[in-house]
């Protein structure tokens, strides 16, 4: 996990490998989701069943599956009556879109964003904008 500060906001940088920290995630935040190859979604169900408890704001999926994991998310967030929190998918975007959707509308700008990704695109647009 490694933490960068971005104007008066946390970005949060961490992988399916380290999920044991998201009970603890500081609230309210945005989430950037990137569509894994895993066809059953079982690390997205671990990511959701967290996140869904908390004051999550939104929910920006990304990848090639992007769209397909947003309708996903979206019928979990619906059977759990969940509908204050927003999906996007961003599935067309280049990496400076995603990283400039996500850091300035996603969520309203809340405090603290999470980003689960490990496309390195993304990851390096993110920190470009942050070092600024």
């Amino acid at each position: 996990m490694r933490i960068m500060n971005y104007e008066s906001r946390k970005i949060i940088f961490f992988s399916k490998k380290n999920l044991d920290l998201l009970p603890y995630m500081e609230k309210p935040f945005s989430i950037l989701i990137e569509s894994f190859d895993d066809k059953n979604y079982s690390s997205i169900d671990e990511i959701l069943e967290i996140i869904i408890r908390k004051e999550c704001k939104e929910i920006c999926c990304v990848g090639k599956r992007a769209d397909e994991l947003h309708d996903y998310i979206d019928e979990k967030i619906e059977e759990n009556e969940l509908l204050h929190i927003i999906t996007s998918s961003l599935s067309d975007d280049t990496a400076d879109e995603i990283c400039d959707y996500f850091l300035d509308v996603s969520g309203g700008k809340p405090s603290n964003l999470l980003v689960c990704c490990e496309r390195e695109n993304i990851l390096k647009a993110i920190e470009n904008r942050v070092n600024s």
